[in-house]
């Protein structure tokens, strides 16, 4: 993914932890909270994770197509439904409210429709080699040297990147600005407090907080943020 041997591992452990979290939030999550955007949460970290790993993950690509094909058009239809800032949707919920329906769904729409060309391509999916002794191994190490590890179609024995340059360069940008916006909004809510009720219940209502709390939820959005904004670079 990110050409680097220990930067693939290294993103494969933390995309993984930040999957399991939110998918955590998912079962823990109550009435108010877009469970259909976090399960494309869950579905996007996993699918970052399994990229990074070094067979491509146990999921065959077709499943992970369907998946993001499946995040896509879920965002599409909300997206519809919410109609422009201008229409009665907009003008029903004000723009601030349309905006904060608005902006997460788009979010997913444009990172669902990137993780399918990464799929596509076959970034991320590394040759294995069953046979072949010393010569094999070498030859894959030659191969991860100028493929980054990524022998998919589209990649191997091209001379170039999966991304033309504008639109990499776009796509990173536009991913980073989303984990600063997001930072920023972690940083302006840092000073708020849950307190919880004494008593034999006071760990679990602490644990909930921490889980569902405004922490974690923004933490989880940056690491992906920043890894999709990387990845898009590395495609360029």
């Amino acid at each position: 993914m990110f050409e680097l041997p220990w930067a693939d591992r290294a993103a494969a452990v933390v995309f993984g932890v930040v999957a399991v979290l939110v998918l955590v939030r998912l079962v823990l999550s109550r009435r108010g909270v877009s469970r259909a955007g976090l399960a494309a949460e869950v579905v996007m970290a996993a699918g970052m994770a399994a990229m990074a790993m070094p067979s491509g993950g146990p999921v065959p690509r077709g499943a992970w197509l369907a998946a993001f094909g499946a995040s896509a058009g879920w965002s599409a239809l909300v997206l519809l439904r919410l109609g422009p800032a201008s229409g009665p949707a907009g003008l029903a919920m004000g723009p601030a409210a349309w905006r904060r329906a608005a902006a997460p769904a788009a979010h997913h729409l444009v990172a669902s429709i990137f993780m399918l060309f990464a799929y596509g391509v076959g970034h991320g999916r590394h040759t294995s080699h069953h046979a072949g002794g010393v010569d094999a191994a070498a030859r894959s190490g030659a191969e991860y040297a100028v493929h980054g590890g990524h022998s998919g179609a589209g990649l191997a024995g091209s001379a170039g990147r999966p991304l033309p340059t504008p639109v990499g360069i776009l796509l990173g940008l536009g991913f980073l600005l989303w984990a600063a916006w997001w930072m920023v909004h972690l940083i302006r809510g840092s000073g708020a407090r849950t307190t919880g009720p004494a008593g034999s219940g006071r760990l679990v209502t602490v644990m909930r907080s921490v889980l569902l709390g405004p922490v974690l939820t923004s933490s989880c959005v940056i690491i992906m943020g920043v890894g999709m904004g990387a990845m898009a670079f590395a495609m360029t």
